[in-house]
């Protein structure tokens, strides 16, 4: 029965073909193959642009029960940076290379990271910081 209605639903494209003097349109004619290469870039396109900004949103790439996060960060090279992690109640500053990541100091005294440090930035900067503290008490 399925297999009717499969062969019924095909009939008219066959009957429409055949009225159309038998010129079916070659499917990498012309600008086809031209709006064939465009869909693909503008999909590779999106897919890059999506996983930038995967990787530029600190938010995102975070443990799954919260358990470990990163405190703060700063570049030391042009792709090794130093790293106040928080695991649990420890904190521990990480060196981060290509392929590489090292413990340089487990800290003994855990490290305040309510407040900005004086002369650390602008009003704006700890504004900004205290609204984002206020979001992720929200959380």
């Amino acid at each position: 029965m399925r297999l009717l209605l499969a062969l019924a639903a095909l009939l008219p494209s066959a009957v429409l073909a055949e009225e159309a003097g038998g010129e079916l349109m070659e499917p990498l004619a012309g600008g086809r193959v031209v709006e064939i290469f465009l869909g693909l870039f503008a999909v590779l396109l999106l897919i890059g642009v999506i996983a930038w900004v995967v990787r530029r949103m600190p938010g995102l790439t975070r443990s799954a029960d919260g358990s470990m996060r990163v405190i703060a960060g700063i570049p030391v090279g042009q792709r090794e940076r130093i790293l106040l992690v928080e695991v649990g109640d420890e904190q521990l500053v990480v060196g981060v290379a290509p392929g590489r990541v090292e413990l340089l100091h487990h800290l003994q005294e855990p490290v305040s990271s309510s407040t900005p440090q004086e002369g650390a930035g602008s009003d704006f900067a700890r504004r900004l910081h205290e609204r984002l503290q206020r979001l992720r008490g929200q959380q």
